[in-house]
């Protein structure tokens, strides 16, 4: 950053999941910068978005994070 100028970087969000199918079990992680997709079987996994969560507040802790994933099939591996 320029030396006149404040820097802000809340961080980086990322999830450990774990794909659990016939095939077997298989731990990947998804990032909002560096890696928010990720081939994983026969599935292709993306991380679509990460905020608050959008549900009535009396359903959600006033600081919970949601994340949805997009997956999609693709040929056998």
């Amino acid at each position: 950053c320029p030396a006149d100028v404040q820097c802000v970087w809340a961080g980086e969000v990322k999830l450990a999941l774990t794909l659990t199918s016939p095939a077997g079990s298989t731990d990947f992680e998804l990032s909002e910068m560096t890696a928010n997709s990720a081939a994983v079987q026969t599935f292709q996994i993306e991380l679509s978005s990460f905020g608050p969560c959008a549900s009535e507040p009396s359903k959600a802790a006033p600081t919970a994070e949601c994340a949805s994933l997009r997956i999609t099939e693709t040929a056998e591996q």
